[in-house]
């Protein structure tokens, strides 16, 4: 996924993620409950609504427990 300048970015689910589904809720293309935790969905989607619902879903988080970050420059 890119973000809104193009550039390719990565995202995290942190260990304080309480499991509250609001990410999936807001996100479903891109988040899903795993065990205890959400994860991302890989590949993320890439489109201007998947990446306005991933923003809409960092934003919700409510431990702020998803991080987006610049992808490493080996990542597609």
């Amino acid at each position: 996924m890119a973000n809104e300048q193009g550039s390719a970015v990565e995202v995290r689910v942190e260990r304080g993620c309480i499991s509250s589904g609001i990410c999936v809720e807001i996100a479903p293309e891109s988040f899903e409950l795993v065990g205890v935790r959400a994860r991302p969905r890989l590949p993320l989607a890439d489109s201007p609504e998947a990446r306005s619902a991933l923003q809409e879903a960092v934003e919700a988080c409510p431990v702020e427990a998803i991080l987006v970050l610049p992808a490493a420059p080996d990542a597609p």
